[in-house]
This record gives structure tokens, C-alpha cells and sequence, in this order.
């Protein structure tokens, strides 16, 4: 069977791919930017196929409709291995949108979906969903297939016809020894940080330059906008986060107060809750003000916590606030962010000395059980971090055929559909539509 390759879809990208956009609409907030190589993702018979790595693309019109579903294709590097696939996508309705990963085995059978969804009740720009194949509970097609077919789509979202871009991680980890004494994550509690001299630190709109915090930054997230900060965890830490808003002042409140919320993003780009006991994560700016925190559990080897992926890396805190509902000048929300990495750097898992490929083929070069995580094309690392690719992928690497790429696969659209919405979300748990 015939399929796409990423060096394929990269080159008619960048043939096709137009010499300017068109820039000249859009009064609307900007949207974050998710980062990624442009890729065309395929259809279920001839799926695009894909490397560990970073991966970006567009859906067009309602999930509902199987022509606009896009299709990918991973085959595992190491028998019996983890596969984390995680997606993160830019909300375009403001109240009935979706993000939705799927992944099926080679021959079909279903690895498990999971989705993320915007309503009015909530501020979020974001969404992010993420599945993992390889767990112990897992079908044993999904365990051993040595490929793995990825399908998304805007989950059962029908009658839009706008374009939402998003962007598609996947990682490899090697199978860990059986545990038949392991317990689920318990129950964790919030730590409330105490918060320091607040620097001036804007928050990015991009994952990829976001700034890295720890302790207490000040900023202004205007209205409709998101911004994100980063911060570093190791085997054994935990994420801790305060945000506090101040009291509005009397001037100000003739227009409804604005809902701020804070949601993390894991190293997948999957966006999640700490779910610490107590916490609390939304709240406005108005005359009481807020302040909100949340803490996650610690970093180990049962990988999964409610909804994220708890593995080493880079993860980031996004602060988001509510478009203004009137036809008033936005606001721009002062906030003081403290954020800190707590407990010690210890409990990493005894990963194999070495490892086989699929089908008792030799296992891949490079691997080393302190750099456990394939995450880029034949590039391993000791944690999930950055957007590696390969040194011999100079396509993919350069910036220019990058950008170029990237008006081909959607910007231009993006422009005059993303201008003047509402940008809004709420962290729907209990509506997600499977489990992993």
C-alpha cells in the first residue's frame, strides 16, 4: 500500500506554497501559535506517515465527516513500547469545538480516543487530548503492533466549516518491567506557594517561547488572549502554581468582569488539571479578585494521572482571559504568577539495558537507558523537551521552508476565519467521549 511520506508532503508544501499571505484583516486577538513541522495528514486507506517529532496541520469542517478527518501513521522503533500521542489544537468555535486523537492498530483494532472540547462557560484559546498505547490494561493488538494508525478529527462536532490548525506530538518510551503491586496515583494535596518580589515577565503566545519561571513573575493578559510560561520537572517533582489578580478597581466596572483560568499543558501539549484536593483554577477580575492554585502529583513510573502525562520535560501554565461580551475596548488582566518545581529529583524507573525492534529486529541506535524517550527522528533524550529533528531532515529544519510550508497547510485561512471570534473554553472532564 502506497502511503506519504513527511519528506512528500514537505516538498509539495513547499512548491504549492504561495510567495506572501495576506495579512490585511483580523482585529481579533492572535492565536497562540503551536509550533511544529507542516505535514498533510492522509486518509484511512493511505494514511501520512510520521517519526517521533513534532508535527503540525489543519482540519477543515465538522469532525463528524470522515473526508475531514486526517490520518497518520507511526510504526514503533521498540518492541513493546509506550507510544504517547498527544494533539493541541487553537479553539475557533467558541462554543461547540472540538479536538479529538484517535489510534487504532494496524489491523484496525481501536487503541482507545480521547477529546477536548470549548464552551461559554470558560476562557480557554486552547484544547489539548492525548493517548497512550502500551499500557499493561491495553488490547494486546494495540501492545504489539508494530504500527499504529492516528486519526484526528473534531471529535462530534458537525455543521462547522471553519479550519482549525493543530499540532500532533508523538514520543516512543521503552516497555518498564511489570509491576503487579502497582497502585493508581493517590490522592494529592495542594501546596499554596508563598510568593516572592514579582518580576516583569510577559507571557508568550507560543509554547516554543514561552519563558521559563521559577517564583513569582507579574504581567497583563488582555482579554481573548492566552499566554504561556514554562517550567522544568525531573523524575520525582511536582508542578505547584498561584495566580493571583487583584481587586478591579470602581473605574473599571461598568463592563462584566472578565473570567480568568489557568490550565496546564504536560510535554504531549496535553492540557490538564494538577487536580490537587482544594484547588481551584478559574476566577474573575472583579471586586474580590482571585487567587488560585493547583499542585499535580509527582513524576513517576505509573506515567499517567487523571489527565496527563506525567513524564520529565517541559511543561507549561497558561493564563487565559474571557473576550469581553459587550463592544467595549478589551482589559487587560494584571496578574502575579508563582510557580515552582517541588520535591527531589529521584525515583526515575529502571528502563531496559537494551532494547529490540518489533518482530525481534535489532533495536534502534542510540537508545541508552538514560536517554529512554525517542522523541525526535533517531534522537533520544533522558526527557520530553523541545522539538528535535533529525540532523539529516534539513528540510524540515529550515525556517524558511518552514514558514513557507506553513502558509501552504492553513495560515492564510486562519486569518480572515480566526478574526473576531470568541474565544472560549471550559475544561470539560466528565463530557470526554473515551478513555485511554
Amino acid at each position: 500500500m502506497m502511503r506519504r511520506t513527511v519528506g512528500a508532503a514537505l516538498l509539495a508544501l513547499a512548491v504549492a506554497a504561495p510567495a506572501t499571505a495576506d495579512t490585511t484583516s483580523s482585529p481579533g486577538p492572535e492565536p497562540t501559535e503551536l509550533g511544529g513541522t507542516p505535514v498533510v495528514g492522509g486518509s484511512a486507506g493511505q494514511p501520512t506517515q510520521l517519526v517521533a517529532g513534532l508535527w503540525s496541520d489543519t482540519l477543515v469542517g465538522p469532525g463528524e465527516d470522515p473526508a475531514n478527518t486526517r490520518w497518520f501513521s507511526y510504526t514503533r522503533a521498540m518492541a513493546q513500547s509506550r507510544v504517547f500521542v498527544g494533539v493541541v489544537a487553537s479553539a475557533v468555535d467558541p462554543v461547540n469545538d472540538q479536538i479529538r486523537v484517535e489510534v487504532r492498530s494496524s489491523d484496525g483494532e481501536a487503541c482507545g480516543s480521547y477529546d477536548d472540547s470549548t464552551a461559554s462557560s470558560a476562557p480557554g484559546v486552547l484544547m489539548g487530548a492525548l493517548k497512550v498505547v502500551g499500557l499493561e490494561n491495553d488490547d494486546p493488538a494495540c501492545l504489539s503492533s508494530p504500527e499504529l494508525r492516528i486519526a484526528v478529527s473534531r471529535g462530534s462536532t458537525s455543521g462547522l466549516a471553519s479550519s482549525m490548525p493543530f499540532a500532533l506530538r508523538v514520543v516512543e518510551e521503552p516497555p518498564l518491567p511489570s509491576d503487579d503491586d502497582s497502585e493508581p496515583p493517590a490522592d494529592h494535596f495542594l501546596q499554596t506557594l508563598a510568593t516572592d518580589e514579582a518580576a516583569p515577565t510577559a507571557g508568550a503566545r507560543s509554547f516554543d517561547d514561552a519563558p521559563s519561571v521559577d517564583g513569582t513573575v507579574r504581567d497583563q493578559v488582555p482579554q481573548g488572549t492566552e499566554r504561556l510560561w514554562k517550567v522544568h520537572l525531573d523524575w520525582g517533582q511536582a508542578l505547584a502554581w498561584r495566580l493571583q489578580v487583584p481587586s478591579r478597581p470602581e473605574s473599571e466596572t461598568s463592563t462584566p468582569d472578565p473570567q480568568v483560568e489557568v490550565t496546564l499543558f504536560d510535554p504531549m501539549r496535553n492540557a490538564f488539571d494538577g487536580g490537587a484536593v482544594d484547588a481551584e483554577t478559574s476566577g474573575s477580575y472583579g471586586f474580590d479578585g482571585a487567587d488560585l492554585s493547583d499542585t499535580t502529583a509527582p513524576i513517576a513510573d505509573a506515567q499517567l494521572s487523571g489527565d496527563a502525562a506525567l513524564v520529565p520535560g517541559d511543561y507549561w501554565v497558561a493564563v487565559s482571559v474571557a473576550t469581553s461580551p459587550t463592544d467595549d475596548a478589551p482589559i487587560e488582566v494584571p496578574i502575579e504568577l508563582t510557580v515552582g518545581a517541588t520535591g527531589e529529583k529521584t525515583g526515575a524507573p529502571d528502563f531496559p539495558d537494551a532494547v529490540t525492534g518489533p518482530g525481534g529486529r535489532v533495536g534502534p541506535a542510540g537508545y541508552d537507558k538514560s536517554t529512554p524517550f525517542l522523541v525526535g527522528d533517531g534522537v533520544f533524550s533522558a526527557d520530553v523537551s523541545g522539538t528535535p529533528t533529525s540532523p539529516d531532515d534539513e528540510a524540515a529544519a529550515d525556517p524558511d521552508v518552514r514558514r513557507i510550508a506553513g502558509f501552504a497547510v492553513g495560515a492564510a485561512s486562519l486569518v480572515s476565519l480566526l478574526a473576531g471570534v470568541v474565544l472560549l473554553r471550559r475544561r470539560a472532564r466528565f463530557s470526554r467521549a473515551a478513555a485511554r
